[in-house]
């Protein structure tokens, strides 16, 4: 028997998904809606690239390997140098390939934390680096550090992308997909609070497709293949999903 709280979180869940699951005659929005999100496809690579450029600049090598040119770097130029970063990320992939998740994001956290400090809060350099973050605790299930992880990504794009840029569009498809998905996870945060964030990511992404398309029909077809998904269906037609 569905109890009090799994009661309110399906009717929540099936209002968002009802919400978005207009169906969107897909004819000539490919042209208006192809700009805008080639713009966030195109920023989501480029972002993803500096994670690829960090990984190949360090040699790859053994955990020892790293370890001891990480502590060479630490000696000579101090333990905050960009230096390391590229050998903590290839220590984090190595740690993950390991299936050792603990020291993966233990050493992603590092490096995190040395971009802060060189570059400032607000870098978009640390987007890749928490992504990575994101993977290592949600293989160790640490619910509230992936819940920080994806609060921290919200809050860097909100300060460095206006509401209505959208080369933001894909963070905001991921970032509500996990507002949904994580209701039953221990991520100390209220059913409201993740709800509402749900919600107020899908009206912003709506406004930005507006702006796209000019149509409010058409802007739907942002969201409209990801309902589709989540809600199990096979039939009609579902527009390119760019999440």
């Amino acid at each position: 028997m569905m109890n009090k709280e799994n009661a309110v979180v399906a009717v929540l869940y099936t209002s968002l998904l009802l919400s978005t699951a207009v169906a969107a005659d897909t004819r000539g929005v490919e042209s208006m809606q192809a700009t805008c999100l080639s713009e966030s496809e195109n920023n989501r690579d480029q972002l993803q690239q500096g994670i690829e450029n960090w990984a190949t600049g360090s040699r790859r090598g053994s955990q020892t390997e790293y370890e001891q040119r990480i502590a060479q770097i630490e000696s000579s130029r101090g333990v905050y140098d960009d230096e390391i970063v590229p050998e903590l990320i290839g220590l984090g992939f190595l740690f993950q390939e390991q299936k050792n998740y603990a020291d993966a994001s233990r050493v992603i956290q590092r490096a995190l934390h040395i971009v802060r400090v060189n570059e400032g809060l607000y870098s978009t350099r640390q987007l890749p680096i928490i992504d990575l973050l994101i993977e290592s605790n949600s293989k160790l299930e640490n619910w509230k550090q992936v819940a920080d992880s994806y609060d921290r990504m919200y809050w860097l794009y909100r300060r460095n992308y206006e509401k209505n840029d959208p080369r933001q569009l894909h963070a905001l498809k991921r970032l509500r997909r996990w507002y949904i998905e994580s209701y039953n996870k221990d991520t100390g945060r209220s059913l409201k609070e993740l709800f509402s964030s749900a919600e107020t990511l899908y009206a912003q992404g709506l406004k930005i497709m507006l702006a796209c398309t000019g149509n409010k029909r058409e802007s739907l077809c942002f969201w409209h293949k990801s309902c589709c998904a989540d809600a199990g269906t096979t039939h009609g037609k579902c527009p390119v999903d760019q999440g």
